[in-house]
């Protein structure tokens, strides 16, 4: 087993008086050593605030285009977010796919479509003023989406340009519904000094079930995704998520599970600080919307982007030609509703 050191670190989780587990790498993928931490004393999160800024996108490329978009049923769902976030968050950013005046829809007019995510823009705006006295809000538009990364990375610019005391940003995607102790949980096992991301299992992933937590290779299906991740923001804002994740002067049809990439890339330059872990937290903690969609362009989108998640990230990295590839910590689950309710923020 590696030795573990029991100097006082930053963490990002509540230091309530009670022993925190500590997990450090052995050699080799494989089990984990376990050591027993004396209190940890310093908490990112301090009386003066939570110190996390929390993220969604929304965005049209997988929505049909001769149809408007349910205005209200988007509205309702962006006003539940942050709703949510504000219980756990200092400040909220949403990046929304937006068009140039002069855009035009395909057959070259202004179709209902456009008019529609326009009116509803309007109608988010109006909303953020409404729950301003609660939480900041900033609403970023993007008329070049690309992919995946310009939105990404604009939210992680903007995060650092209008909450610069944050030290963490939360990506987490509109249709995933969660309250605070599933955040907490994620604060309160991550470690500022030495951690990049922190993620929860979700269906679809393949997840290492072990009590002292397992070592694993890095891949598509077991590292964390934006759906619901915790990253180091002073650490990730250093490179960002690199534009191979876009498949920019490769190939397009890689683009997307750019966390893979992007942390095999900090664990090549950054390797004491940038530990990548993912948990699993009991089916009640948060729910994944994905099956409900009444657009079927928007679902065939969804499931064609889960299936390809291993062979997209598998290409990125030959594109990148690392030598080597990242490892994921997949710590020891919390199994039941009483466990995670423990944590509060």
């Amino acid at each position: 087993m590696s030795k573990c050191l029991t100097k006082k670190v930053p963490v990002v989780g509540n230091a309530r008086p009670r022993n925190s587990i500590r997990i450090r790498p052995t050699h080799s993928i494989g089990i984990y050593s376990r050591c027993v931490l004396m209190k940890v004393s310093t908490n990112a999160r301090s009386a003066a605030g939570r110190n996390c800024v929390t993220v969604t996108r929304l965005h049209w490329k997988s929505h049909s285009k001769d149809r408007q978009v349910d205005g209200e049923e988007i509205l309702g769902s962006v006003k539940l977010f942050c709703e949510s976030a504000a219980k756990y968050s200092d400040g909220i950013i949403l990046v929304i796919q937006a068009f140039l005046s002069d855009s035009k829809v395909p057959n070259g007019t202004h179709g209902v479509f456009e008019k529609s995510v326009q009116h509803l823009l309007e109608k988010i705006q109006r909303e953020i003023a409404d729950m301003s006295t609660v939480v900041t809000i900033k609403l970023i538009q993007l008329a070049h989406w690309g992919e995946f990364v310009p939105a990404l990375n604009a939210a992680l610019t903007a995060a650092c340009d209008y909450f610069p005391s944050a030290q963490v940003i939360v990506y987490q995607s509109l249709e995933l519904c969660s309250d605070t102790p599933a955040v907490a949980c994620l604060f309160d096992n991550f470690v500022l000094e030495e951690d990049l991301v922190i993620g929860c299992a979700l269906p679809g992933h393949t997840y290492t079930r072990s009590d002292v937590g397992v070592l694993v290779p890095l891949d598509g299906c077991t590292s964390p995704w934006n759906t619901f991740a915790m990253w180091n923001l002073t650490l990730l804002a250093k490179i960002g998520f690199p534009l191979i994740c876009e498949g920019v002067k490769c190939d397009r049809s890689t683009a997307g599970i750019e966390e893979v990439a992007t942390i095999t890339l900090f664990q090549k330059l950054y390797p004491l600080q940038s530990n990548a872990k993912l948990i699993q937290l009991p089916d009640a903690a948060f729910t994944w919307n994905v099956d409900q969609w009444t657009d079927e362009s928007r679902q065939k989108w969804h499931d064609e982007k889960m299936r390809r998640k291993i062979w997209r990230a598998e290409r990125q990295l030959e594109h990148f030609a690392l030598d080597t590839k990242g490892a994921v910590l997949h710590l020891p689950p919390l199994l039941n509703m009483e466990e995670l309710n423990a944590h509060r923020m």
